[in-house]
């Protein structure tokens, strides 16, 4: 099966950013400020090992410039430090330590971060499929068993088990590898 080609929109990533900055200046709520930040969060995340150079390149940018709006240090300065042009980037480690400082920063957001990567468990690009799965099996395992109780998790594990189904070899490993992390549920 070849990969779809790329919409126009997908090489445009960072103008969505670049209004969530320019919206963000002019004094819009924080609550509403942090729920768009984090839903492009997600996205852009899920997106920075994917189908072109590109695309990665303006991710990265994305995310730079919405960790500035996230109101975490933490994930602010990941952002900054990590995320630098054609750099390279150890994609699981870097979400598994971006999963831990969520977690932290925001434990009233969990499951709106594993919902938010359940959504592109039905992408129509593997590599997008298979980073989405990764993210929220980081997610799902860095939690405690107090944060667990907030998440679904009969419906999380139910859509990872039907990953190890995909056609993609790709997706079938990560989405094992996903429910490796779970292993202390």
């Amino acid at each position: 099966m070849s990969t779809p080609t790329l919409p126009p929109l997908f090489y445009s990533l960072s103008i969505p950013s670049l209004t969530l900055h320019l919206f963000h200046t002019h004094s819009p709520s924080l609550s509403l400020t942090h729920t768009l930040s984090s839903s492009l969060t997600v996205f852009h995340t899920i997106s920075l090992v994917s189908l072109s150079l590109s695309l990665s390149q303006a991710c990265k940018f994305a995310l730079r410039l919405i960790g500035r709006l996230l109101c975490s240090v933490s994930v602010g300065s990941m952002f900054q430090k990590h995320l630098l042009g054609e750099a390279s980037l150890h994609y699981g480690e870097f979400i598994n330590n971006l999963s831990k400082h969520i977690i932290s920063d925001f434990p009233e957001k969990i499951n709106f971060y594993v919902m938010g990567c359940m959504a592109f468990f039905r992408s129509v690009w593997p590599e997008i499929r298979a980073n989405a799965v990764m993210f929220a099996g980081f997610l799902l395992g860095n939690l405690t068993p107090s944060q667990l109780q907030t998440v679904s998790l009969e419906h999380v594990c139910a859509a990872i088990l039907m990953l190890l189904q995909d056609g993609s070899p790709e997706v079938r490993m990560k989405a094992a590898e996903a429910l490796s992390l779970l292993h202390g549920l």
